[in-house]
């Protein structure tokens, strides 16, 4: 039987639903306790967790004033013992002003450590700072000088030497019996236990925290010590017992799981209230505490209430929901088969080819069915529009529009394909004509400049004036320059300009370019090809009957040939210079410079030939000059060698005669003759090289200074000493005489003397 869409869509549709009722209230109902109480024990697990990072952050707070009192009390090693009590005291007392809900702090320090007499490592004195009826009491008292009280907090503590917090014990205060725990930090001197600080808070403290704890199902949250005593109870009457009281003959170790230190739970039935899921947290401060628990108690029926609660909200709600969706599933279902009626009538016409039969769909629905309805009239306009554009390429139009209706529009990227290869081969026939005209006005360009090449001749400026005019004329350049670095002097480093070229005239322009500056000097530094289109202001302009302008264009192309590079070519133009025509001027300049450099060997061959003529006319006028030069220098050197031994002779007589000594220019001795030796009874090898002030006698020593000074401003100086030798008196009579160099620079000073024995 032939059900219409409508039809089928709500019988489908509403049995699935049914179905899937039926299936998932049924799972709910099986589910639900078990998965609710899940939950709520897992929400309790975390609630004391929390609650016990509450509480341990507060006991915190509390062990690090105690940690920060001891460090504070290690600093006092260098005290002495009195000093250690009065400022240990007046730290206790700050401490205790800030913080009066303490119920005492308090410091006991080993005597050993405040008495240097005293020798035992045992007794103490403790400094007590308390409130006794508002009011601050200090008690300083001394225990256990006697020995220590084996198995004591205090003893175990000098003997783990560790932050702790202690069991909650029972104290008086104010005359009234008040359960509080310690905290306790111990005091170390270079490793050794000197002491310890603690403070004592009131089990009250923790009461505020555990009564304001929110509620989960109506549970009830308390902390207990390691020892098993409720510190912490939101009922009140509980604080201060042990918890094994609760737990009495239910047989599940409580104490000794809570001793333990790890997270569990038990199911019990609380103080005879009916049964209640029981989780414990545990905590400690510093990680090697005794740890305290945290514990909540949730009972189990308000878990089954909240469940069954749950699951008949769920079902009331799944009933309403099915009547809504069957309404809703009957108006989309309308919806679609309506508009799908229309697409497919749509659909018959494509699918014959009668394209210009088919109109347009309007749906202003914006949902999947909009959607189809949109792509079916994509459909509808893509096809019209290959259709067109099909035509056209038949035709011959390569330009006509199209556009493929996506990137995976086979039939449309197809044609565009199409297109662009008939495009391309186009492009290639036009490529390649344009490449072969190229070919041959580059190929007729060398056979031009080559015949041009050959013909060069030995004058430099016209070779190089018909190689730029040829060169500007053939690339149809408006200007040109050719640079040619000076032949006669490898070293000068300037280019010269040999030849410039522009409209048709030569011009002769004496212009000169360091190499380097510019960019002609550059690219002759870099022999690279410099090409520019975007040229700077004032680099160039060329001038016509019409005025200035720049050029579009400007190339400089290097004369290099073996490596060397010869000259620099400039052109610019109006137009720009295309690739076959730079790589075309680059080649000619190749040319060129080889060329240049055959030119050039021909013209230093001619001028060789011609200075080698005067050079020989100038060497034989030179060797007879030469000759008369060597007979005047041997009569010179016969002359000096004379000379030189009267010198001699001079000397020998001088030295035999006299005392002499040189000196350099800080009075140091040089040399010294024999006649001084003797007369100084020294040998030469202690007075070479010592200072003459040293035998200067203290009343001479002065006097010395005074002729020194005159000397080294150029002038002789003489004087007369007496001394006396072997027993002998005698009359000295020296001068100092300053010798100049060449360069007229006083180098030494000659002391020359002589002696008289006087009787």
């Amino acid at each position: 039987m032939k059900i219409k869409l409508n039809s089928r869509l709500l019988i489908y549709i509403l049995s699935v639903t049914i179905a899937i009722f039926i299936v998932n209230f049924g799972y709910i109902g099986l589910k639900m306790k078990p998965i609710m109480q899940s939950n709520v024990e897992r929400m309790a697990n975390a609630h004391a967790g929390k609650y016990a990072n509450l509480v341990r952050s507060y006991l915190a707070e509390e062990m690090k004033i105690s940690r920060t009192i001891a460090d504070e009390f290690e600093t006092m090693q260098d005290l002495d013992g009195k000093q250690k009590m009065a400022k240990s005291q007046a730290l206790l007392e700050k401490v205790f002003s800030k913080h009066p809900y303490y119920r005492s702090i308090w410091m006991s320090w080993e005597r050993q450590y405040l008495s240097p007499s005293w020798k035992k490592n045992y007794g103490r004195l403790r400094i007590d700072v308390h409130s006794h009826f508002g009011k601050k009491v200090i008690i300083i008292d001394s225990l256990n000088t006697y020995g220590d009280d084996i198995g004591s907090l205090y003893y175990n503590l000098k003997r783990d030497k560790t932050d702790v917090l202690t069991d909650p014990y029972v104290d008086d205060y104010d005359g009234v019996n008040e359960m509080v725990a310690s905290v306790c930090s111990p005091v170390l001197f270079e490793g050794r236990f000197a002491g310890l600080a603690g403070i004592d808070i009131p089990l009250s403290r923790f009461k505020e925290i555990i009564s304001k704890a929110e509620s989960l199902y109506g549970s009830t949250i308390f902390l207990v010590s390691n020892d098993g005593i409720f510190v912490g109870n939101q009922e009140d009457d509980m604080v201060g017992t042990s918890i094994e009281d609760v737990f009495e003959g239910s047989g599940l170790n409580i104490l000794e799981k809570i001793q333990k230190g790890k997270p569990f739970n038990v199911n019990y039935d609380y103080k005879n209230r009916g049964e209640y899921y029981i989780t414990f947290y545990p905590f400690t401060i510093n990680g090697k505490d005794k740890p305290w628990m945290v514990g909540v108690a949730v009972p189990r029926n308000a878990i089954i209430k909240e469940s069954t609660a749950a699951y008949r909200n769920s079902i009331f709600v799944g009933i309403i929901g099915f009547f809504i969706l069957s309404i809703v599933i009957f108006i989309i279902s309308k919806s679609i088969t309506g508009p799908l009626t229309h697409i497919t009538k749509t659909l018959q016409l494509l699918a014959k080819g009668e394209i210009n039969k088919v109109k347009l769909l309007k749906f202003k629905s914006k949902d999947e069915i909009g959607d189809i309805a949109e792509s079916t009239n994509k459909l509808v306009e893509g096809l019209s529009n290959t259709a067109t554009f099909a035509k056209e390429i038949g035709q011959g139009n390569l330009n006509a529009e199209f556009k493929a209706v996506s990137k995976n529009d086979i039939l449309g990227n197809a044609l565009l394909d199409m297109r662009q290869s008939l495009v391309k081969a186009k492009n290639d026939e036009d490529k390649r004509r344009e490449k072969e005209e190229e070919q041959k006005w580059a190929t007729a360009g060398y056979a031009k400049f080559g015949e041009l090449l050959r013909d060069n001749t030995d004058n430099m400026e016209d070779f190089t004036y018909s190689v730029i005019s040829n060169l500007v004329k053939y690339t149809n350049s408006n200007q040109g320059a050719l640079f040619l670095l000076d032949a006669e002097d490898d070293n000068d480093n300037y280019l010269v300009m040999s030849s410039c070229y522009a409209y048709d005239r030569k011009k002769y322009v004496d212009k000169k370019i360091k190499t380097g500056e510019n960019l002609v000097g550059q690219c002759y530094l870099e022999a690279q090809t410099i090409f520019m289109t975007d040229i700077p202001d004032n680099y160039v302009t060329i001038t016509s009957g019409l005025g200035d302008a720049n050029p579009r264009a400007l190339i400089i192309v290097p004369l290099k040939f073996n490596d060397k590079v010869y000259g620099v070519i400039e052109m610019a133009s109006f137009n720009v210079y295309q690739p076959y025509q730079i790589e075309f001027i680059e080649k000619v300049a190749e040319s060129i410079a080889s060329t240049i450099s055959t030119v050039r060997v021909n013209i230093r061959t001619v001028k060789l030939l011609e200075e080698s003529k005067i050079k020989s006319e100038e060497l034989a006028a030179q060797e007879e000059e030469m000759r008369q030069n060597m007979e005047e220098l041997q009569t010179t050197q016969e002359e000096s060698a004379r000379r030189e031994l009267e010198m001699n002779g001079i000397l020998n007589a001088l030295n035999s005669s006299y005392l002499v000594v040189e000196l350099d220019n800080e009075g140091n001795i040089v040399s010294i003759n024999d006649n001084a030796l003797r007369l100084l009874g020294l040998s030469r090898e202690n007075i070479e090289g010592s200072n003459i002030r040293a035998i200067q006698s203290d009343e001479e020593l002065a006097e010395f200074e005074d002729i020194w000074r005159e000397v080294m401003q150029g002038k002789t100086v003489k004087r007369q000493r007496n001394i006396l030798r072997n027993g002998k008196q005698l009359l000295i009579t020296e001068s100092y005489t300053p010798i100049y160099d060449e360069m007229d620079q006083l180098y030494k000073i000659l002391n020359i003397g002589i002696e008289v024995e006087v009787s």
